[in-house]
């Protein structure tokens, strides 16, 4: 899967989406791209990509306020649940 990050947030190569120990504490590290009328594309390993319109206000930096952090709480947010079920993977986790 390729995102388009963010050019205020790219540090490291890798944008992730980890899922919350709890409601209200979802998190990921980056912002992903707002460029296009506050829209960013998502690329799959299928070859089909997708265009996310971001809906919340905290799916987009404010680069007045912005830290460099390793991640980014993004609480309740709409946007987090969509990036997330695309993302994921189903399955027993075998180490």
């Amino acid at each position: 899967m390729l995102l388009e990050e963010s050019p205020w947030t790219i540090d490291d190569g890798r944008f992730e989406v980890m899922w919350p120990a709890s409601p209200g504490a979802e998190v990921w590290t980056g912002y992903p791209a707002t460029r296009h009328g506050k829209a960013g594309p998502v690329g799959f390993a299928d070859g089909h990509v997708e265009i996310r319109k971001w809906v919340e206000p905290t799916s987009i930096p404010n680069v007045a306020q912005l830290t460099m952090h390793w991640s980014f709480p993004v609480p309740g947010s709409r946007d987090f649940p969509w990036l997330h079920d695309r993302t994921r993977t189903y399955g027993t986790t075998r180490y």
